[in-house]
């Protein structure tokens, strides 16, 4: 943000609002400060025995904590998860041969997507065993009662089911 833009903003505040916003910055540059001099309440080294050391990199790892070396450990443990089988169920690396295999199996699930995209993007959705419900700006004008435009798109706080709202605390 350029001086002149901050400047205007700054003007726009109420004196309330900039107490509260120097108070919140304040606080938390001196909880950053606190941080980087208080000395840590764990040791490093007790962090060895907490991993798994079935792994080669990891086992490597834990010896460099052991050491006091925690920049080695921790490039040691990156390059142990940037390189180790990929546990997650869809692998990036695999996607491709994934979505092959469910076009082959499953010839409408490209259209099936692109519906369910195109009808999520209208703010209806399928949730707890109902379905289509209307979570868009029309139906929450609907459950106001008014004909005015809500921002957003999507309205988490509408009742679909019962065409109402629950009142503004």
């Amino acid at each position: 943000m350029n001086a002149m833009r901050l400047a205007a903003r700054l003007k726009r505040m109420s004196g309330a609002e900039l107490a509260f916003r120097l108070r919140v910055a304040a606080r938390s540059e001196a909880g950053r400060v606190a941080a980087a001099c208080r000395p840590p309440r764990w040791r490093v080294a007790a962090l060895a025995g907490l991993l798994d050391s079935t792994a080669p990199l990891v086992r490597e790892a834990a010896a460099r904590l052991e050491a006091g070396n925690l920049p080695a450990a921790h490039a040691c443990l990156a390059r142990h998860f940037r390189t180790r089988e990929n546990r997650f169920p869809v692998a990036a690396t695999v996607l491709p041969v994934v979505r092959e295999r469910i076009l082959s199996e499953f010839p409408g699930a490209a259209a099936e997507a692109a519906a369910d995209i195109e009808r999520l993007q209208r703010g209806r959705f399928n949730l707890l065993g109902y379905r289509d419900l209307d979570f868009s700006d029309c139906a929450s004008r609907r459950a106001e009662g008014t004909g005015v435009s809500r921002p957003g798109g999507v309205d988490w706080q509408i009742d679909p089911v019962h065409g109402r709202r629950p009142p503004v605390a």
